[in-house]
């Protein structure tokens, strides 16, 4: 296993910044956080790695505090790691999974995974490193800018620990209201329907939530969340319905499983068992949306979307005109639209719905947001 030591920093930086230390005693504190972690590790040398208890967390973490405590006092022995991890250079996944549970400690934060970490199988991190310098080596006529572009989208595509596969979204029930306002607003059901894979070979979990920007609270005024255990045979089983919570939250309108009620969804679906072993799952989004009548929705993820296909309901394309933005591999079906690639991380994907009643002189009369008054 080869972790990310960029993203280590940046989380080192992050429980440095929670303690807010004076600048005399920042290089004490920062030795201190990586003897915390050269401890966890150590205690991962034997073979049957970190002791935990039946909670699941480390059995002696007070003991482990004071062994950190001791390595503080020795700053080479505290350097020692994040040496090794500079140089990227492989360890067990015993000793990563340690180092893991020593910055849950240290930043008071359960639902850290190595997924945080950057973390890359050994194997695969050295097909990236060749695929970096094939990169390099043919960057004739291929601006820098655009180079580097490309390696970091590989280092990405390397550390990705979940993909959404099956993923298919249906648009449905459009139809056009006027506010209370005289606003004439597009409401539509939105359903996004995948199965969550996981692709490293830790513990791996899939976030349940949905992102929205700030200014659009009201866009959506309802959620559902459903998720179906399936079988061998990829069959479902007894559907569970999961209540969520909605709150702004850095900046963003964030739907997620309400921690009181789903204590065991709060940091994600786990997509293997105790023993290592795959829990798949399909998974079920049923939004209510409010638009404008001409208005653009998108399709983006932070996982990557195996050939993602959209749809809208057939009767609704009488009344309401539909495009799906151009990007290379995308067609058309029966049914609406398909992408014969992976949908990267971030990538967006733009779906534009407008009712068919509004002509191009309309467009000179909507507000700047794109709102219309029905005159």
């Amino acid at each position: 296993m080869v972790l990310d030591p960029e993203r280590i920093q940046a989380l080192l930086a992050q429980a440095l910044a929670a303690a807010r230390p004076s600048r005399a005693q920042a290089g004490a504190l920062q030795l201190q956080h990586l003897a915390l972690l050269q401890a966890y590790t150590e205690a991962a040398l034997p073979a049957g790695g970190l002791a935990l208890g039946s909670d699941g967390r480390p059995r002696d973490a007070e003991l482990l505090q004071r062994q950190a405590a001791a390595l503080a006092h020795n700053g080479e022995a505290a350097e020692r790691l994040m040496s090794k991890l500079r140089r990227s250079r492989p360890m067990d996944l015993r000793l990563a999974e340690a180092l893991l549970w020593g910055l849950r400690a240290l930043l008071q934060q359960p639902g850290l995974d190595l997924e945080h970490l950057g973390a890359v199988e050994a194997a695969s991190h050295a097909a990236l490193q060749r695929q970096i310098q094939a990169i390099k080596s043919s960057r004739d006529g291929i601006a820098h800018d655009i180079l580097q572009a490309f390696i970091a989208r590989s280092r990405e595509a390397a550390a990705t620990a979940v993909a959404l596969t099956h993923y298919r979204r249906h648009y449905g029930q459009l139809r056009l209201c006027a506010d209370a306002h005289g606003v004439q607003r597009l409401h539509l059901e939105q359903v996004n329907r995948y199965r969550p894979v996981s692709l490293v070979p830790f513990m791996a979990r899939h976030r349940l939530r949905m992102a929205a920007e700030w200014h659009h609270w009201a866009r959506t005024p309802a959620a559902e969340l459903r998720l179906w255990r399936l079988d061998s045979q990829g069959r479902r089983g007894t559907e569970r319905r999961v209540a969520l919570h909605k709150a702004l939250h850095d900046g963003l309108v964030v739907t997620a499983p309400d921690p009181a009620q789903e204590p065991d969804l709060e940091h994600g679906l786990p997509l293997h068992d105790d023993q290592g072993r795959p829990c798949p799952y399909e998974v079920e989004w049923r939004l209510q949306l409010v638009l404008n009548a001409a208005d653009r929705d998108m399709l983006v993820n932070y996982a990557p979307l195996v050939q993602p296909e959209i749809e809208v309901e057939a009767a609704a394309l009488r009344h309401f005109e539909v495009q799906v933005g151009d990007s290379p591999g995308l067609r058309r079906t029966a049914t609406g639209w398909r992408l014969d690639r992976t949908l990267l991380p971030r990538e967006v994907l733009a779906v534009r719905l407008r009712w068919r009643g509004l002509s191009d002189a309309d467009a000179l009369t909507l507000s700047p947001t794109g709102e219309w008054r029905q005159r």
